[in-house]
């Protein structure tokens, strides 16, 4: 087969190749996406459910047919939709030009079929998390869910009513789950841990490292991509990547990279990733550095976090030139609660963003798609309900935090008011 056939075999307007290869699996809530941008399907929970199933799940099924088909899912992919429909590139159209997102089945015989492993094997745990980050949900933050069950509901928006509880499926589908990884961890590319926060879920972290350091499973090929905010005793975060250093040393797994999330620097990233404490931040950031590991930064972009979101930029590019070691930097953008969706805000998130993509090179996939971002935030006029869903819903925060968002944010104050009351 010649290389232009191992690209995905379905190039059109609306079909995207992470709908094939890319799983997503929230344990916690007992939910998978197809792609990890878009909305969740529900597995079943009756007794004879199983994860294995989840190629045949009707809605599933229904979405693929559609992209079949030149037409984009009825519920879902609005992510990538919003950015084309404004003149941006969207991920969809990166990825599904790329041979190693086409499925292996698919890869081998050149014929679409629906019964695939995912390149991509994405885990998001328990919801366990140190940290109470502004514009995150019970489902992923065990700080949020408690919470909301001290004071009361904090919006009517994305769980944050009260509603979100743990999944009693979770054992049970996560042995399903590691039952699965054993027959098929062959043939992924990609596993990535998410939470909560991994080092802090001891159970699920030391079962990751049992499943990729047992030597009788082929896990040669996979490059494991660890999602954490970093907040760990520096002198045990010293042991985790000793361990992992020793993995891929001995050809147990390819590699393995902590991707450090962190959004803005200063008060704003106090602010936003409420309980971060940058001094251990930074610390940790410079053991990575000091390590044989990739290392990457991935930022979340929403109102509270643009305004000094150039100078982690900037931060980031200094400690690459420092050590020099690569580090890659990834950018997504606020979709939901939409009360923090910067295509909300309108022109008063353009200059902050202007000043981050001037720190990218302009020939990175990472630049084309803040320029996305850009353009659906330009071609977007405000949105007065969600200014006043924001106002409700951070002075709410706030009283319960004892923080005070006008302080630190007097601009982006400035201006809701001027809209809200014209």
């Amino acid at each position: 087969m010649n290389k232009t056939n191992k690209i995905f075999p379905i190039q059109n307007e609306a079909a995207c190749a992470l709908k094939w290869s890319w799983l997503t699996l929230y344990l916690s809530a007992d939910m998978f996406n197809m792609c990890h941008r878009t909305g969740g399907f529900s597995f079943d929970r009756g007794p004879t459910s199983e994860f294995k199933d989840f190629n045949n799940h009707p809605k599933l099924v229904e979405e693929r047919k559609r992209m079949v088909n030149n037409q984009w899912p009825e519920d879902s992919c609005g992510y990538c939709k919003r950015v084309e429909d404004a003149g941006g590139q969207s991920e969809r159209q990166i990825f599904t030009k790329k041979e190693e997102w086409n499925p292996h089945e698919i890869a081998n015989s050149g014929v679409l079929t629906n019964d695939v492993t995912p390149k991509v094997i994405e885990v998001y745990f328990k919801n366990t998390c140190n940290l109470a980050c502004t514009y995150c949900t019970p489902m992923f933050s065990s700080k949020i869910e408690a919470e909301i069950k001290k004071h009361g509901p904090a919006s009517k928006y994305y769980q944050l009513d009260g509603n979100f509880s743990v999944s009693p499926t979770y054992s049970k589908r996560k042995a399903q789950f590691w039952e699965w990884m054993r027959e098929h961890s062959h043939k992924i590319n990609a596993f990535h841990i998410l939470g909560g926060e991994p080092l802090y879920q001891k159970e699920e972290f030391e079962e990751t490292l049992s499943f990729f350091g047992d030597s009788t499973l082929d896990n040669s090929r996979v490059n494991i991509k660890m999602f954490s905010n970093l907040m760990h005793k520096p002198h045990l975060f010293k042991e985790k990547v000793a361990s992992i250093e020793k993995m891929i040393a001995t050809g147990l797994i390819n590699s393995w990279t902590v991707v450090c999330s962190i959004d803005a620097w200063g008060p704003e990233q106090e602010y936003s990733r409420f309980g971060i404490d940058l001094e251990q931040w930074e610390e940790n950031f410079k053991i990575l550095m000091d390590s044989n590991m990739d290392v990457k930064v991935h930022s979340t972009i929403c109102p509270l976090t643009l305004p000094t979101n150039y100078e982690l930029r900037e931060k980031v590019l200094s400690y690459q030139e420092e050590y020099r070691k690569p580090i890659h930097h990834s950018w997504n953008i606020i979709q939901n609660p939409p009360f923090l969706d910067p295509t909300k805000f309108g022109e008063h998130m353009l200059d902050d963003l202007n000043k981050l993509i001037n720190l990218v090179d302009e020939n990175t996939e990472e630049y084309s798609m803040l320029a996305g971002y850009y353009s659906a935030i330009e071609n977007t006029e405000p949105d007065i309900e969600m200014l006043r869903e924001f106002v409700k819903y951070s002075d709410n925060m706030d009283k319960r935090r004892n923080l005070d968002w006008r302080s630190i944010y007097p601009k982006l104050n400035t201006y809701i008011e001027d809209l809200i009351n014209e």
